[in-house]
């Protein structure tokens, strides 16, 4: 197809929508992102990018757009872009001011799309298709390798090989990221770190001195140790907040001090005592930040009431759910930099600095808690996951949680071996598991019971259950798989 066509029919469209003609074609942009379309799809990328000011658009523009030029019907309700009009919709998108940030929330939204809602889980080669295509934007390395262990898996047929070969020219075909954003979840050129530290009269004393000198330390010696600024506030008042924020204009922000949970975290006043900032405040002052900041780490107790509050704005928040020893949280720190040094994603990080405080032989691993940016499926309604999981948090903790993910551990359910079995026992497809990989034990049985809690999966933890109580029949861990099961109602 010439240019000329492409550009005439992103006109035509434009005529179509009258004077909302400019902000549609910023509809069109955000809409060639994934493979194909259904109507549910395109209506999520109209609500979650078109709808605050300047950009307000009319649902009526989702009609006009599946019904242009732009898309052509494959299939009942699924559309899709033709390729080089594809890619001419991709370069524009790349083209805003915003264009990291932005990429990166829709190639999020689309995963996300795919992992919750479901689609298209009978057509299981568009749903891998969406997934590889949300992750060559998000993480262009790790899909690399995604593909070529699927390659070189000796068990696929050759229609399965075709279609690999097939996805991986797709995707070299993309237009490239621009050049200041290589790599959405790796770290960029000068990267800043900011760190805000507080440690008031009327506290117990905290090793943070300790904490910021074994990052620093961590990222000097880094692989990519040019890539990282890191910026340094002690004793940190309320109004120094958003100061360092003008000043410093960090992608990542490090809170080291104390947490009281509800009350907020703990900063300083004009004489040194305590003063509690709350996680609303926080969040506010987060999400004038947003198109900036990256990740936010709060290394204090009881800081996952905050992070839940500034994930609302935030792509990354770490909190913790419950009391860190301070051993545990330079432990978690310095595990988590010397990962983002090397090269690693905010998620990994994460992982890697929990498994830090178990190599360190701290059994407090699952303090740390990662929480994500949510999209919407409706301005009005709550973020995935769904009501489901709303009520099994009223009646799993934290504290079974980690039973669970311990007594999968010890039972050597989680080993690699192993894993595809129990998921089959539990009712899971373990291929539909991006996390059955992973490397260690522990890291599997966390990401299972956690994927499990927060789709609101009754049924697979109360077999979970069953297969632990075999195990764990006799001795001090069957009250507590009794307990858990009275909980979610297990027959």
């Amino acid at each position: 197809m010439s240019s000329k066509l492409v550009e005439r029919r992103l006109n035509d469209f434009k005529r179509r929508c009258g004077k909302d003609g400019d902000v549609a074609l910023q509809l069109a942009y955000h809409a060639a992102m994934p493979v194909a379309l259904n109507p549910e799809l395109l209506h999520f990328l109209r609500i979650n990018f078109i709808l605050d000011p300047p950009e307000q658009l009319s649902h009526t523009v989702e009609f006009e757009f599946l019904t242009s030029g732009l898309c052509r019907e494959i299939d009942a309700e699924l559309y899709e872009i033709e390729s080089e009009t594809r890619n001419e919709l991709l370069q524009e998108l790349m083209r805003r001011e915003d264009a990291r940030q932005r990429i990166q929330d829709v190639a999020t939204l689309l995963w996300q799309y795919v992992e919750y809602h479901s689609p298209w889980a009978d057509r299981v080669e568009l749903e891998r298709a969406q997934q590889l295509t949300a992750l060559n934007f998000l993480d262009p390395v790790k899909a690399k390798e995604w593909l070529d262990e699927a390659e070189a898996n000796p068990s696929l047929g050759r229609g399965e090989r075709e279609w690999f070969i097939a996805m991986r020219q797709e995707i070299e075909e993309l237009p490239d990221l621009p050049e200041d954003t290589p790599d959405l979840y790796h770290n960029q050129k000068g990267q800043k770190i900011l760190i805000l530290a507080a440690n008031p009269k009327s506290t117990t004393p905290l090793r943070l001195d300790e904490e910021v000198r074994e990052i620093d330390a961590g990222l000097q010696r880094a692989k990519h140790r040019d890539q990282f600024v890191l910026e340094q506030k002690w004793a940190v008042r309320p109004r120094d907040i958003p100061r360092a924020f003008l000043d410093c204009n960090p992608q990542i922000v490090h809170f080291s001090g104390h947490g009281l949970g509800e009350e907020g975290l703990v900063f300083e006043d004009e004489s040194g005592q305590s003063k509690l900032v709350s996680g609303d405040a926080l969040a506010g002052l987060f999400q004038l930040f947003a198109n900036h900041i990256e990740c936010v780490v709060l290394n204090g107790c009881y800081s996952e009431v905050q992070a839940n509050a500034i994930a609302q704005h935030i792509n990354y928040v770490i909190g913790m759910k419950k009391a860190i020893g301070d051993r545990a949280a330079i432990e978690f720190a310095v595990g988590f930099y010397d990962a983002l040094g090397a090269g690693h994603s905010i998620e990994f990080a994460y992982k890697f600095g929990c498994a830090a405080i178990r190599l360190a032989g701290i059994p407090e691993q699952l303090t740390p808690t990662l929480k994500k940016k949510p999209f919407y499926g409706s301005k009005d309604q709550p973020p995935v996951p769904s009501e489901l999981a709303s009520e099994l948090d009223q009646e799993l903790n934290d504290s079974d949680r980690e039973v669970l993910t311990e007594l999968l551990i010890r039972s050597g359910r989680a080993e690699y071996s192993a894993r595809k079995a129990l998921c089959v026992k539990i009712g899971i497809e373990p291929n539909q598991l991006g996390f059955l990989r992973q490397s260690t034990d522990a890291d599997f049985a966390l990401e299972l019971i956690s994927y499990l809690h927060s789709i609101g999966n009754k049924q697979a933890l109360c077999k979970i259950c069953s297969e632990l109580e075999i195990v764990f029949k006799r001795g001090k861990y069957s009250a507590d798989l009794e307990n858990i099961k009275s909980k979610i109602n297990c027959n």
